[in-house]
């Protein structure tokens, strides 16, 4: 599977919690509310669940990264139903 683009609009509750939403790939996986999410120092991670099945079940996605200034490091841990897809990396710039 290959995404396009991600894009993210993440809120901090509580200082440590991360939540907001995330619109992945144009159509598939779609946009999904952003849960699991945490602010440890530079280190983040969350999960997306898509909301448009495949024929494997929902895609989930396991995000973890790095926060660099206004960069993002993030490393995808993909499952799409009962497959697991692999990790992809990616950077992601503050707009």
């Amino acid at each position: 599977m290959t995404i396009a683009q991600a894009l993210f609009d993440f809120h901090v509750v509580d200082g440590n919690r991360l939540t907001g939403s995330a619109q992945i790939g144009d159509s598939y996986p779609g946009k999904a509310p952003i849960t699991e999410g945490t602010i440890d120092g530079d280190h983040v991670s969350f999960t997306v669940i898509g909301e448009h099945p495949s024929s494997n079940g929902l895609p989930t996605m396991r995000f973890t990264g790095t926060i660099h200034g206004d960069e993002l490091e993030l490393t995808m841990d993909l499952v799409d139903g009962y497959l697991d897809s692999g990790k992809t990396e990616m950077k992601a710039r503050r707009n």
